[in-house]
């Protein structure tokens, strides 16, 4: 039998207020593992934490989450926040697209301005397919061992897709060790991209895991039991 964990995820909300403004909220969910390893919700049902890939770990994380999209028709005006603006999130995919528009938007003043199609996509481990769910936890628990485990999941991310870019796989053997040699070696006064795989790392994402480790404390590593770790420095 397992030891009990616990789990708060959090997931951004957007809404108008009274004045007609829109916000951004923070929705908390708490989750509770017993003994035999079910993850049980806050009214002690079954349920896994983690089903969306615009989900975090900290309320911080949640509430600055910058990239939001809008559907809207006669009737109805939806927004959801969205982790790359170039997907239209699963959860709304089965809308009905002939009687709805859909735009990429992001919030300032107050008020929803349109995104351009080549705003950069935000990197994530997590994954909104119930297929990946209970992977999606696992990478939570070992983000968590992090003292900012939104920068973790976002590294994490980061690091499989540049993996899938370079070598079409989600993680290949060696990954974490020929990125930490390519940001280590890296000449920051020289913005240039770094060839790896059949494809190049960018300065831009050299740049970003180099931010992004010193944030989250730590690096990824696939470990002897064939599981991604997260391993503080």
């Amino acid at each position: 039998m397992q030891q009990s964990k616990t789990l708060t995820v959090y997931f951004p909300m957007c809404l108008k207020n009274t004045s007609g403004q829109w916000i951004t909220l923070v929705h908390t969910k708490k989750y509770t593992q017993n003994i035999n390893g079910i993850w049980l919700d806050s009214n002690q049902k079954q349920a896994n934490p983690i089903q969306h890939d615009t989900e975090y770990l900290t309320e911080k994380g949640a509430a600055q989450h910058p990239y939001w999209i809008y559907a809207y028709n006669e009737k109805a005006y939806h927004v959801y926040p969205i982790s790359n603006v170039n997907v239209i999130p699963h959860a709304i995919a089965t809308i009905n697209l002939a009687n709805y528009k859909y735009l990429p938007v992001t919030i300032i003043d107050g008020k929803l301005v349109e995104l351009d199609s080549s705003a950069p996509p935000l990197h994530t481990a997590f994954s909104n397919y119930e297929a990946d769910w209970d992977e999606n936890v696992a990478y939570a628990l070992e983000a968590i061992k992090s003292p900012e485990p939104d920068a973790a999941i976002k590294l994490l991310g980061l690091m499989s897709d540049i993996s899938e870019e370079c070598h079409y796989a989600s993680w290949l053997t060696g990954n974490e060790h020929a990125l930490l040699k390519i940001i280590n070696e890296y000449d920051n006064s020289i913005i240039k991209s770094v060839n790896y795989g059949i494809g190049k790392v960018s300065a831009t994402q050299i740049l970003e895991l180099q931010r992004l480790k010193v944030i989250s404390g730590g690096w990824w590593y696939w470990d002897i039991d064939d599981e991604l770790r997260f391993i503080k420095e």
